[in-house]
């Protein structure tokens, strides 16, 4: 029989035994634990790069590439964007032990029509990555490194209701200075919103207030400077009153060249001198944007004027089935959201 002086230098001896494969256990949980957390490292790299690349698919003129792995004057600027953006974010570190140098990004912009949008013009960005691990501790087990795979997808979405937007209601029918009917325009097209002139105007002020439509119009030209005038959210289906006056609030359309300025449309006021005469509220049928080029804040016979080009559209939430594609009614900002 051992004595307990001997039973106790046994489970000793078997517990320094034991030493190496519990650091080899620990150092294999440790590269297991790196990999994970450069998956999500890599996830979070791709989902930043596919919603640039659905934001910025306003952009999209279906000339160049639409899939790319290296940033290039010959890719479409959305396909760039993204990978610009995933590039800033580091994956492994700024210099991992654990990285093999083998990273690729590839970005590439689609047509999706479980989305709103016309077939011959992209809605939907996908990215992939991948990248090589070295394992350093999981070598002793024979496994000697890993690649590292994900994806993301981003898509846009039609937005359905404004929180913030210009003071002014655009009808669809009435023609501007140039007799350029909204419901004819394509995206990129030039258009101008006429605000009361002596013989036409395809507008018409919301707020009542000429104070109130100067505020706001200042939160659109610098809102980190002033605040939103509070008005009601407006979605596709709302009722809107309209003011019929010309307001001094003209005055001021010069500070938002250079800017994309977001009205609410309606689609009355068919044949009518002005967009409002007779007709105090209005039925909101979609959302505008306008990249304000020039303005005339004259308010002689010709009114107030904005003009712009026109950005990607939407009508009741989806592209407009009324008017042959690719034309599009209404001019809408979209929201872009992970969809994958």
């Amino acid at each position: 029989m051992k004595s307990r002086s001997q039973k106790g230098s046994t489970a000793a001896l078997a517990f320094v035994a034991l030493v190496p494969l519990i650091a080899l256990l620990g150092g294999f949980a440790v590269d297991c634990m790196h990999v994970n957390d450069a998956h999500g490292e890599l996830q979070r790299a791709l989902d930043a790069a596919a919603l640039a690349g659905a934001h910025d698919l306003g952009n999209y003129d279906g000339t160049k590439n639409s899939s790319a792995q290296t940033v290039s004057d010959e890719n479409e600027e959305p396909v760039n964007h993204a990978l610009q953006v995933a590039s800033l974010n580091s994956v492994d570190g700024p210099s991992g032990i654990w990285h093999s140098g083998d990273r690729t990004i590839t970005a590439s912009i689609v047509y999706d029509p479980n989305f709103a949008g016309p077939p011959n013009r992209p809605n939907r960005c996908n990215v992939t990555g991948s990248i090589g691990l070295k394992s350093i501790f999981a070598q002793m087990f024979g496994n000697y490194g890993q690649t590292v795979n994900s994806s993301a997808s981003a898509a846009l979405t039609p937005l359905t209701t404004l929180y913030s937007f210009m003071p002014l209601l655009v009808s669809i029918n009435d023609l501007d200075p140039s007799n350029r009917k909204l419901e004819d325009q394509v995206v990129g097209n030039e258009f101008t919103v006429q605000v009361k002139g002596n013989d036409y105007s395809n507008s018409v002020w919301i707020l009542n207030s000429n104070k109130d439509c100067i505020a706001q119009l200042n939160h659109i030209a610098d809102p980190a400077t002033y605040p939103a005038v509070e008005m009601p959210p407006m979605s596709v289906g709302d009722w809107i009153k309209s003011d019929n006056g010309k307001k001094s609030a003209g005055k001021i359309f010069d500070k938002l060249i250079g800017k994309d300025v977001a009205f609410v449309i309606t689609d009355d006021a068919v044949n009518t001198d002005y967009l409002a005469k007779g007709q105090p509220l209005h039925k909101v049928i979609g959302f505008m944007v306008l990249h304000v080029t020039s303005t005339d804040t004259d308010p002689g016979a010709n009114g107030y004027s904005i003009t712009g080009n026109l950005k990607p559209a939407v009508m009741n939430g989806a592209y407009s089935t009324s008017i042959p594609q690719p034309q599009v009614t209404t001019f809408a900002p979209f929201l872009a959201r992970l969809v994958q």
